[in-house]
């Protein structure tokens, strides 16, 4: 559920800045359920979320963070692999790059090993 008490569900969002940055938020959620439901809206969005996703993967702190953002970018497909690339390129913190390889080779189908967490969600 969210704040309101309203049951999130992974419906096709509008692609509006505000949108994005929401469903990004509800990667942190206490909610398993409500994760897993942004994670596929992010996913839905497709390539409009690419960048937003990027960023918010570079700010976080934390495994659980970037483990969300990590396995949204994936689901978004090859779309990721070359502003992550970029990404890379530009930031060099470890965790940020470990993160962003596994989402990119996940994106390619070539599976990638997650880096802590077994298979997370399919």
């Amino acid at each position: 559920m969210d704040g309101t008490g309203t049951p999130m569900t992974p419906d096709t969002p509008d692609t509006n800045k505000e949108s994005i940055a929401a469903l990004i938020g509800r990667l942190d959620d206490p909610a398993i359920d409500n994760r897993h439901n942004a994670v596929l809206a992010l996913a839905g969005i497709g390539p409009d979320a690419v960048q937003p996703l990027i960023r918010s993967l570079a700010e976080a702190t934390e495994d659980e963070r970037r483990w969300y953002r990590s396995v949204a970018l994936a689901k978004v497909g090859t779309p990721i692999i070359a502003p992550l690339i970029a990404a890379m390129k530009e930031n060099p913190d470890r965790e940020f790059r470990r993160y962003s390889a596994v989402s990119s080779r996940r994106a390619r189908g070539s599976g990638g090993r997650t880096p802590h967490r077994c298979d997370g969600m399919r």
